[in-house]
């Protein structure tokens, strides 16, 4: 193996992934839909300051059928680019399912914000293989921060990051500031 495939670090962003009339339609929907939204509030714990609004969109796939069907589309499309771009060096399961999408809002100026953490930590989190992050709006903070590849991913409208959930892909999402940071994110899952 050559040094450059050592400092691979697998995480991939995509401007663009998709159009900001959607973007505009995911964040009006979680406006409307309060009576969805659970309150994330732990403000300390072993992942940092965990503050922030999410629905659990699967949940209420009468509300959200059809952006998820639309979403899932564009998910399965990165997929396949992010395997094709390593398929050479690495094993990717031939079937795999998708965790229930969460749509997030941060508010600004404030303490919310997802601390240093893992996404894979436990016995019921290890189906997880590759995590999505989706911004769906724009912010001057709300990065997402990745110390050990040294990589910053800007909270940029309609970006789609891709990385694997292990250990190794450490990272935090900063607090946003001005407006609020609108996020949607998944993982695929090991199918049996």
């Amino acid at each position: 193996m050559d040094n450059e495939t050592y400092n691979e670090t697998f995480i991939r962003s995509y401007d663009n992934a998709i159009p900001n009339v959607l973007c505009d339609k995911l964040i009006e929907k979680f406006e409307s839909n309060k009576d969805q939204w659970e309150h994330r509030d732990k403000q300390t714990t072993d992942r940092g300051n965990l503050t922030f609004n999410e629905v659990h969109c699967f949940k209420y796939m009468d509300t959200w059928k059809e952006e998820m069907e639309a979403l899932s589309d564009i998910f399965k499309m990165f997929t396949l680019e992010y395997m094709k771009q390593f398929a050479a060096n690495c094993c990717f399961p031939s079937k795999y399912g998708f965790e229930s999408f969460k749509m997030k809002k941060y508010e600004p100026n404030g303490i919310d914000e997802f601390g240093w953490h893992v996404d894979v930590n436990s016995a019921g989190s290890m189906k997880r293989w590759l995590a999505f992050f989706l911004y769906l709006s724009d912010n001057e903070e709300g990065k997402t921060e990745f110390p050990y590849q040294k990589v910053t991913t800007d909270c940029k409208k309609g970006t789609m990051v891709l990385f694997p959930p292990m250990w190794p892909w450490l990272h935090r999402g900063t607090k946003p500031i001005k407006e609020p940071k609108y996020f949607m994110g998944s993982y695929l899952h090991y199918v049996e």
